[in-house]
């Protein structure tokens, strides 16, 4: 996936004074209260405050403490440019977003609210044209996504500066076409990847519960087009078990699975493993279908363990997304951030997919986490 984050601004110091004085005749004027320390922000610096409660994760935005708490908005652009000028365009390839975070003893919580005129909400669906089943291609018909990098323990070097451009890189596949991919320079330089991805996650255990954002990471493997096992270079889920698999027969002619009955997930375009009644498919069922019905394109799967550690959910509503995250403060996982001193700041990049796989909205700046404390 191409994700472009550039260049960064550094951090300013801001000083902070506390003065105390004296009245006359000895008379003792109170001290002036000190507020609690808080990390030094600037205008790209995305401060958490305490949550007073733990949010519902059910995309709302509800909770009291979302109200009052700061936010950094910013525009991502140049969204046409990427995947060959398709998907990914957004209005005008730019999209304008507004984050929020909170964190308490043991979790961190965002809030990331962006304008998307349209939802995309199906993912390669097969669908009856002309008496025929045909199977979509991703170029017309893909999920809404949103991506978070995160430079773990600052390993990459440079990306704190130059964010996800240190590790994009011109390749050329079988055919000799040019393509681009992304791994980090050095072994040992590793990003935190968070990947909510509408169709796949969003609805795994009900149209009303969290769902997840697919916790991936990327290192230093490089593409090699005579090698299928680096297909995706750098990129790579935690892991554990794939977050899907897709609804097709082995030689590809036709699904493998319908809904029996409604689909409970309450996406139409998904069968969740586990959540969604199902039964196989067979050539007398496009006889019940009529011109223009669909079947789902992928079968997802509810994963656990370290590619789940993320839980997300996502509500599109008049032409914006609102979409809550949660994740634990630490986890056991060493290709995940560890938010592990509130002190510190933590630099990460965030790109916006609009009915795309590959091109994206991004934005020429990397911002920086900080704890209010």
């Amino acid at each position: 996936m191409k994700k472009h984050f550039v260049k960064i601004i550094g951090l300013s110091v801001l000083s902070l004074a506390i003065l105390t004085g004296c009245a006359g005749s000895g008379a003792k004027t109170p001290a002036t209260p000190v507020p609690d320390p808080t990390p030094s922000v600037d205008a790209k610096t995305l401060s958490a405050v305490k949550a007073t409660e733990a949010p519902a994760v059910d995309g709302k935005s509800s909770e009291a403490f979302w109200a009052s708490a700061p936010e950094m908005k910013l525009t991502l652009s140049n969204a046409g440019a990427l995947q060959g000028g398709t998907g990914g365009k957004f209005e005008n390839g730019s999209t304008e977003v507004t984050m929020k975070a909170a964190y308490d003893a043991e979790n961190i919580y965002m809030l990331y609210q962006y304008k998307d005129a349209t939802e995309s909400k199906s993912r390669g669906p097969w669908v009856l044209e002309g008496g025929k089943l045909v199977k979509k291609p991703y170029k017309t018909d893909y999920e809404d996504k949103l991506a978070i990098n995160w430079n773990i323990n600052n390993t990459t070097k440079d990306f704190n500066e130059a964010g996800c451009t240190v590790t994009c890189h011109t390749a050329t596949d079988k055919e000799g076409k040019p393509v681009m991919k992304h791994w980090t320079n050095t072994e040992g330089e590793v990003l935190d990847m968070w990947h909510w991805k509408y169709v796949r996650q969003n609805s795994l255990y009900g149209p009303d519960k969290p769902g997840l954002m697919h916790d991936q990471f990327m290192d230093s493997v490089r593409y090699d087009p005579a090698d299928e096992k680096t297909k995706g270079a750098g990129r790579h889920a935690d892991p554990g078990e794939k977050e899907y698999v897709d609804n097709v027969t082995d030689d590809k002619s036709a699904p493998k699975l319908v809904f029996d009955g409604p689909p409970l997930n309450g996406n139409p375009y998904v069968i969740v493993e586990g959540l969604d009644k199902t039964k196989p498919f067979t050539a007398d069922y496009i006889k019940t279908m009529k011109e223009g019905d669909i079947i789902p394109g992928p079968i997802a799967k509810q994963i656990t363990g370290d590619p789940a550690d993320i839980k997300a959910k996502g509500v599109w509503a008049n032409g914006v997304w609102t979409i809550e995250i949660s994740r634990k403060l630490k986890t056991t996982s060493d290709k995940d951030v560890q938010f592990d001193d509130l002190a510190k700041s933590y630099s990460f990049a965030v790109a916006a997919f609009d009915n795309s796989q590959i091109g994206h909205a991004y934005e020429n700046l990397v911002h920086k986490l900080v704890f209010k404390q």
